[in-house]
């Protein structure tokens, strides 16, 4: 009984945290697009952009707690929380590719650039943006579930349309 008590509080924590991500989401949709009609207006947008940033950080938080939840990620420290750390990580062979968004900030620059040139010298792929994220992902999935899928030039591509 103490079983099926525990999988069913799992699977209503993994619902919710699903919930909390999917609500994330839309309200930063909707902070985006208003962030875009502002910019392009010329308007203040500081405090838009820092709501949009805090956002940004809680999805990251209860996208890591889900994992983590999931037995499917350990969380790793940033370079300013201490060690061990993502550069560890990197050392230590446990990282196998790394999404790292460019941050702002003097500090969190050289943290961009010393995770960059530890991941190169690990030859862990390494990628700075979400739609380079996105494409990895959707790459690795194909593979996974079409198997090799082989190279093409765009000539080739070109030719198939």
């Amino acid at each position: 009984m103490m079983t099926k008590l525990k999988e069913n509080v799992e699977h209503v924590l993994l619902e919710e945290d699903t919930a909390t991500i999917d609500s994330i989401d839309a309200k930063l949709e909707e902070l985006q697009q208003e962030l875009i009609k502002m910019a392009g207006a010329r308007q203040d947008y500081e405090d838009l952009a820092y709501e949009i940033d805090n956002l940004r950080e809680q999805r990251l938080n209860a996208m890591t707690e889900k994992a983590e939840r999931e037995g499917l990620k350990m969380r790793i420290n940033k370079m300013q929380e201490g060690k061990p750390n993502i550069v560890d990580a990197i050392i230590n062979g446990k990282i196998q590719l790394i999404i790292n968004t460019p941050a702002t900030g003097d500090e969190k620059a050289f943290d961009d650039s010393y995770i960059r040139k530890n991941a190169i010298k690990a030859k862990i792929p390494y990628m700075t943006t979400m739609a380079a994220a996105k494409a990895t992902a959707d790459g690795i999935y194909t593979v996974i579930h079409e198997g090799e899928i082989g190279v093409k030039s765009l000539q080739e591509i070109h030719e198939l349309i």
